[in-house]
């Protein structure tokens, strides 16, 4: 078989093209992943400081802990849920540009 050095070129260009879209790729869902599940971290430091210090200075009721561990556990686990999706979109860069984000107001509490 003859294969010609100007067909070699444009597999190799080719090649590279996508190597390197998949690393961009690969940077940016790790860096969302990461942002995500920080974020949900946060939330459940915040949430469980606040039900502490309710309980321990007992100047709040303890029937306002079930409204504020639910909102923020429903907080929590979507940043968990976008994390999951965003390390899933690693190796299926399609889903990338299917996953919806969080609006403002929820992401920050």
């Amino acid at each position: 078989m003859k294969y010609s050095l100007r067909s070699l070129m444009i597999v190799v260009t080719v090649a590279a093209l996508l190597i390197a879209l998949w690393g961009e790729n690969w940077r940016t869902c790790t860096a969302r992943q990461r942002e995500h599940a920080q974020q949900a971290d946060q939330l459940d430091e915040k949430g469980l400081a606040k039900v502490q210090k309710i309980l321990t200075t007992r100047s709040g009721s303890v029937f306002m802990i079930p409204k504020l561990t639910q909102e923020r556990q429903r907080q929590v686990l979507a940043h968990r849920c976008l994390a999951l999706e965003y390390r899933q979109a690693i190796w299926q860069p399609w889903k990338r540009w299917w996953i919806e984000e969080l609006p403002p107001q929820d992401a920050q509490p």
